[in-house]
């Protein structure tokens, strides 16, 4: 099979090959091992044999740039190491057969780290199912692409994951479910962060607008300046356009009115989201940061332009979302928030917000179908309904305890009733 035509930018080629123009032979060995994902996925994995696979740049250019960059890292890191693993096993991945994909399932118990000893898993434990499920997932998305038929859906794949699932419990690992924090745990967490450097302003912006939106992490890092409309000081409108499904949807954040008996408003000055992300906006542009993304990268240092914030705002460079990651988990350590009254662990991730988010709202007795518009579920989808991690399960709130206190309440009347007669 040869290639025709000018070799296109990214394109896998001879490092001998003659010059633009020449006829290029596709190798069939599959040597492409050192290829970055798929961020230049149509010129190098599109059949370029056939001239009408073949994209002028500027429309691939196109392509690329609306597809968010946390999606293009998604697919990076999931393309990147089902290609490494065939080229490791002497598999084939374009296509991979249903029976490779089902190797490559079972492959993650017992993946390992460089040293080939310690497994590559949280903890030094296999790979948790929703790795696997997320990995699986990429590569079905890629081979789409590719024109291929997606093995997702085949039962042998479905089965292989629920075998995975089922060696883990087996093993003693269950599903890590995300903790759902309390609005008084969320405001610790924000509190934790130090308002004299910029990074604590960013920081201190992004953890209360996750909590006023319940997005997810990679919801809140894609967002920009232009997805926030300011309605007026008090309410704002946030248009994430990065979620799963590609549909925008938009999340209205307000602030409430000071209470009745108290005079004191729900959101405290210092955690309220619409007084933090206005501070951190004004912040970037008394530092000449122009509009773009919201939440810009910091680097510790540098003159305090403000009169008042250490650090360096990178103009451009968005936060990423390992980044956020890494500081909510410690902001999570150092409010005391990660472990209970007892001292046992709680696992608190970046989607304990969008757990907050559900399980705060149907406490207060806001019904799903509201909250579904916001969090960017469908109205079929059930899987709203996993986070749902309620504290209103006790006393009153137990259908149990209300089930055999009616019984003692109609064993009462009863008895009155009997002795009157």
């Amino acid at each position: 099979m040869a290639v025709t035509g000018p070799a296109l930018e990214g394109e896998v080629v001879d490092a001998g090959a003659p010059a633009a123009g020449a006829v290029v032979p596709r190798q069939e060995t599959h040597p492409r091992l050192d290829v970055k994902g798929p961020r230049g996925l149509l010129p190098v994995y599109a059949d370029l044999s056939d001239p009408d696979e073949r994209v002028p740049l500027d429309v691939d250019e196109a392509l690329r740039e609306a597809i968010p960059d946390t999606t293009w890292r998604t697919l990076d890191w999931g393309w990147g190491r089902f290609v490494r693993w065939c080229g490791a096993t002497g598999r084939k991945h374009d296509p991979p057969t249903v029976g490779t994909i089902r190797t490559y399932i079972w492959a993650h118990l017992t993946w390992t780290k460089a040293d080939g000893v310690t497994l590559a898993g949280r903890g030094g434990r296999p790979y948790a199912y929703a790795t696997v499920e997320t990995a699986l997932g990429v590569v079905c998305t890629v081979l789409k692409w590719q024109g291929h038929p997606s093995p997702w859906g085949h039962p042998g794949v479905q089965a292989q994951l629920k075998a995975y699932s089922k060696k883990l419990r087996s093993m003693g690992i269950m599903p890590g479910e995300a903790y759902a924090l309390t609005p008084d745990e969320q405001a610790a967490m924000v509190r934790t962060r130090d308002m004299g450097q910029v990074a604590g302003v960013r920081d201190a912006a992004a953890l209360a607008l996750h909590m006023a939106t319940g997005c997810r992490a990679a919801e809140l890092m894609a967002l920009d300046d232009s997805d926030l409309e300011w309605v007026s000081p008090t309410r704002l409108l946030v248009t994430i356009r990065v979620g799963k499904g590609g549909k925008p949807r938009r999340v209205p954040v307000e602030a409430d009115e000071p209470d009745e008996e108290t005079g004191e408003p729900a959101w405290a000055p210092d955690v309220d989201p619409l007084v933090l992300v206005s501070e951190w906006q004004d912040l970037k542009r008394a530092r000449g940061v122009g509009p773009g993304p919201l939440f810009l990268e910091c680097k510790v240092g540098g003159k305090r332009g403000d009169g008042r914030h250490a650090g360096v705002i990178v103009a451009g460079k968005r936060m990423t979302t390992a980044a956020y990651d890494k500081m909510h988990r410690r902001a999570a350590r150092k409010a005391g928030v990660d472990v209970d009254e007892k001292g046992n662990p709680r696992n608190v991730t970046t989607h304990s917000q969008r757990a907050a988010y559900i399980t705060n709202g149907t406490d207060a007795g806001v019904p799903v179908e509201r909250i579904r518009p916001f969090t960017g579920h469908s109205p079929n989808s059930p899987v709203i309904f996993r986070y749902v991690r309620s504290g209103l399960q006790w006393g009153e709130h137990n259908p149990g305890v209300q089930i055999r206190r009616a019984a003692v309440r109609r064993r009462r009347r009863m008895t009155r009733g009997g002795g009157g007669s």
